[in-house]
């Protein structure tokens, strides 16, 4: 098995040689950082002390082919790479990978991609990938596969996406979910998300089912002057258990001072989906109340174009009540990084 992974990615990086009429963009992220986590609940590898944290490195190639005027074939293969610890079992980690096309009218593609609620997140997260990621607190941001995904060209400004998953092939390991979502998130988004060509990101997206959830996202992001503000609101229900639901919020602000980004996040959430909640060992089966909330702080050094590194800490608290009784939680982590981009 172990043998297939490097001969498939092997052709893929041969495939990425300019040999072929149409040169393939090859392309990767190195991110690694080393975290400190005071009682295991916040970082990736959920231990109370130090570790080596690998924030979603990833090797990659896509393209797009020209097949006739106004038509296009998309494509891409993304493979996360999961061999800096010292767990061998899995070496690649598959991320977004699918064929498709597009028109003047917009995109189709087909397999493995993000969904369209959690690309209406935009920019707002400011510390996207790390140990300190909103989904540490709000539920959501999902990668799926066995999709479709459609994005219609802009229309007064205004961006249309439609995920939707293949019922019977995404549900065949859990069968009785097919009766209780229909697989499928739209969204509608205005303006530019990082805030260069535009001043302003606005987003509403609803997801119905998707990977056992149904939420209604908004999103705002807006630059005065140099400084980023961010919010963002989110309803959260789970299409399995009935007791679970609720509200979850993000405010940030980023700071650019030369080649330094200050950045400030705060989330809370009283729904109990965020990953902190279950690693403090709550039992969503009888979950009747949660509150979680995250504060954060970072310093980010764009050594360059392509290198940067990171300082952050996050302070996490909270509490939930379910068979077990009430139990109260908090964490601590402090983490430095390296970024390189390729």
């Amino acid at each position: 098995m172990k043998n297939t992974k490097y001969i498939g990615f092997s052709l893929i990086l041969i495939c990425s040689t300019p040999a072929l009429s149409e040169p393939l963009d090859f392309y990767g992220r190195l991110w690694l950082g080393v975290a400190n986590s005071s009682n295991g609940l916040s970082g990736n590898e959920k231990v109370d002390g130090f570790s080596l944290e690998n924030y979603a490195s990833y090797l990659g190639v896509k393209g797009e082919y020209s097949v006739y005027d106004n038509f296009s074939l998309l494509y891409k293969f993304e493979a996360g790479i999961e061999s800096f610890d010292n767990d061998d079992s899995n070496i690649f980690k598959p991320r977004n990978s699918y064929l498709g096309f597009k028109t003047n009218y917009g995109s189709a593609v087909f397999g493995r991609n993000d969904t369209v609620f959690k690309s209406a997140e935009g920019k707002v997260d400011l510390f996207n990938i790390t140990s300190s990621d909103m989904n540490m607190i709000i539920a959501g941001n999902d990668r799926l596969g066995d999709s479709v995904t459609l994005n219609s060209a802009k229309v007064a400004g205004v961006t249309m996406g439609i995920s939707y998953v293949f019922d019977k092939d995404f549900n065949q390991k859990n069968p009785e979910l097919s009766d209780k979502q229909n697989n499928y998130a739209i969204s509608f988004s205005l303006g530019d998300a990082a805030l260069k060509k535009n001043s302003h990101y606005i987003s509403i997206a609803y997801a119905d089912g998707l990977n056992q959830l149904e939420a209604t996202r908004l999103v705002g992001g807006v630059a005065i002057s140099s400084v980023k503000l961010g919010a963002m609101y989110q309803r959260s229900e789970s299409s399995i258990y009935d007791n679970i639901k609720g509200n979850s919020y993000l405010l940030s602000m980023v700071v650019p001072i030369n080649k330094y980004d200050i950045k400030f996040q705060y989330l809370k959430d009283d729904a109990g989906l965020g990953k902190v909640t279950k690693n403090a060992g709550a039992d969503l089966k009888t979950l009747k109340e949660s509150d979680a909330s995250q504060y954060s702080v970072g310093v980010d050094f764009k050594a360059q174009k392509d290198l940067t590194f990171g300082v952050g800490i996050s302070y996490f608290d909270g509490d939930y009540t379910d068979v077990k009784g009430h139990t109260e939680f908090d964490d601590t982590l402090i983490f430095v990084s390296t970024r390189y981009l390729f």
